[in-house]
């Protein structure tokens, strides 16, 4: 009876229509797990991704299930790339076309592998997710090394030493492994052949034994630099959605970049309108990998940066939860500023008067528009930061600093000028008089509960659109030290006019990648601000770093980090940085 169930049960494997039905004899080995991993990629959320890749790269098994080779549900099959933006990344090279088959490298925890041929790549659904998914991969043969392929070795790919040694069957693919007919059955017999004749042999990958077999003389040869290699029938380049992608990766332990994964994310976006998720690879000092889904890395964070900005705006609380004046919590903080380099630097003279300019926008503020059409976007003051900003004062109209010694200090008019409360100017009343005396060189408001509610309703006194200095308020903040833009609570960059402010925030979302390594989406914002609705808009195509620059994502040789550190990338002496102003 045990003879005949086990028959049955490899029956069921035969085919893909049937391993829904074994899913269902096992689930309770398989479960949930199994279910998420024969989900589309896009499907799940990131972190469901990073975890599928994580425990298939864990999983050690020599076979799956009763007789299936490792590949149908454990390991990694992945193709690292070189470099720079093709069209379609997921193409074969033109050896790879002659010969009909595609490498890529099988990794998993107990393949000796320290790195990867290049620091970023794509990684495909395991053999039987694929084929439950209706994308299903004839995976050919594997090498024990990773091997170029041509035209000229035979068996697409699978005979180095040429010619035909599978014949064809009519109905079911070839076994095109060459080892078989080489009489090389083991580790020793495959050692004792490439030592006699300079070229491997490759093993089947439609057997279990013979595909562990291979991942087995890859442990012996004992070159960490060589990874297993999987040939692959190529799939038709203009049907991107026909591959069974999983995700995207970049490797930050040997010098992998952020931006060459949102290349490859954006190509995919455009060619399919789905994201893939991207994920952060490192292999540690023992040479283990493991994968991170990081949601600040995604090109698509940036529409839920733009939801949350758009919220803030709208919202009109009096106060926050700790009893904090609304700016800390609410509303959005924005910094106009020039073009040029380092603009998250405070000038010398926000520095020397101790206020750095911002604007506070929210549609109970009636702010018309900043300063400028570009600048900084922060996060709201209460979030955590490695560098926190702190607010000193507002004021309901623009506040004329330049008037000023202390920015929140007296106007060049008098000593009536300097903070409200120090004139008890503490209601609307107080302070219209005040105001039609002394305009925008007027005094300033705490950053009390009571004092910034005073400011915007000030605001809402001025016509609509408010003219001149009342187009906008001046939120003052402690200026920060120079020279830290990865410490300082940035969420994005803003721009208004497409041809004139957008070039400049480009150049600062690449000075700001080079510096820290981080992706700072663009938005867009309305000029003029609205009262209500929306005012923020994230677009994809507008964010430089997917289309990299000069010298910022140069086709990647191998191993071009050492050790495992993932410090950030630092602008070089060549001045790589303050060149970037016209992407």
């Amino acid at each position: 009876m045990g003879t005949q169930l086990a028959q049955r049960a490899k029956s069921i494997c035969e085919t893909s229509s049937k391993y829904r039905v074994w899913r269902s004899l096992g689930s309770a080995v398989l479960g949930t797990v199994w279910y998420l991993a024969a989900l589309p990629a896009h499907a799940l959320s990131g972190s469901e991704v990073a975890h599928n890749v994580n425990a298939r790269y864990n999983d050690t098994r020599a076979y799956c299930y009763i007789d299936k080779p490792a590949h149908f549900c454990t390991g990694l099959i992945v193709r690292p790339l070189e470099g720079g933006v093709a069209e379609h990344f997921w193409a074969p090279t033109p050896g790879e076309s002659a010969a009909q088959s595609m490498s890529f490298v099988y990794l998993r925890r107990d393949v000796d592998v320290g790195r990867l041929p290049y620091s970023a790549g794509f990684i495909l659904s395991d053999s039987l997710t694929a084929s439950e998914q209706g994308k299903p991969m004839n995976v050919r043969c594997v090498y024990p090394l990773d091997e170029a392929v041509s035209g000229g070795s035979g068996d697409h790919g699978c005979n180095l030493g040429g010619g035909k040694m599978a014949a064809a069957v009519a109905t079911v693919a070839p076994d095109l492994n060459s080892c078989d007919a080489n009489g090389v059955t083991d580790v020793a017999s495959w050692m004792t052949h490439h030592a006699a004749n300079g070229w491997q042999c490759s093993f089947s990958a439609d057997v279990a034994a013979k595909f562990y077999t291979a991942l087995q003389a890859h442990k012996a040869y004992a070159d960490k630099t060589r990874t297993p290699s999987l040939l692959i029938e190529p799939w038709t380049i203009d049907a991107p959605r026909s591959i069974p992608f999983e995700a995207i990766y970049f490797d930050v332990s040997n010098g992998g970049q952020l931006v060459q994964a949102q290349q490859y994310q954006m190509i995919y976006y455009k060619a399919t309108g789905e994201w893939l998720p991207i994920l952060r690879m490192a292999f540690d000092a023992a040479g283990k990998a493991s994968f991170e889904f990081v949601q600040e890395d995604q090109l698509n964070a940036g529409f839920t940066v733009a939801d949350d900005l758009n919220a803030r705006f709208n919202e009109t609380r009096s106060e926050c939860p700790d009893g904090k004046a609304i700016v800390y919590c609410s509303g959005v903080i924005v910094r106009a500023t020039n073009g040029g380099p380092a603009v998250w630097n405070p000038s010398a003279d926000a520095i020397a008067k101790n206020g750095v300019s911002s604007s506070y926008l929210r549609t109970d503020a009636h702010v018309h528009n900043p300063y400028r059409g570009m600048g900084l976007v922060f996060r709201p003051l209460d979030a955590p930061a490695t560098y926190p900003l702190t607010p000193r004062c507002i004021y309901a109209p623009d506040g004329n600093l330049h008037k000023r010694e202390d920015g929140c200090g007296p106007s060049t008019l008098g000593p009536e000028t300097g903070p409200c409360a120090a004139i008890g100017i503490d209601t609307l009343a107080k302070w219209l008089p005040h105001y039609a005396q002394y305009g925008a060189e007027g005094c300033s408001f705490a950053i009390t509960v009571a004092a910034v509610n005073l400011s915007l309703e000030a605001r809402r006194t001025f016509p609509w659109p408010p003219p001149n200095f009342e187009s906008r308020n001046e939120l003052v903040l402690v200026p920060w030290p120079r020279d830290i833009p990865g410490s300082l609570p940035l969420e994005a960059l803003f721009y208004s006019e497409r041809e004139f402010s957008l070039p400049s925030v480009q150049a600062t979302q690449l000075e700001y990648y080079l510096i820290t390594g981080r992706f700072l989406p663009i938005v867009h914002l309305g000029w003029p601000i609205p009262i209500t609705g929306p005012i923020f808009i994230y677009h994809p195509e507008d964010q430089a770093t997917p289309r990299g620059a000069a010298g910022l994502n140069v086709p990647s040789a191998p191993f071009v980090r050492e050790g495992n550190g993932d410090d950030p990338v630092e602008p070089n002496d060549s001045g790589a940085v303050t060149a970037l102003s016209h992407p």
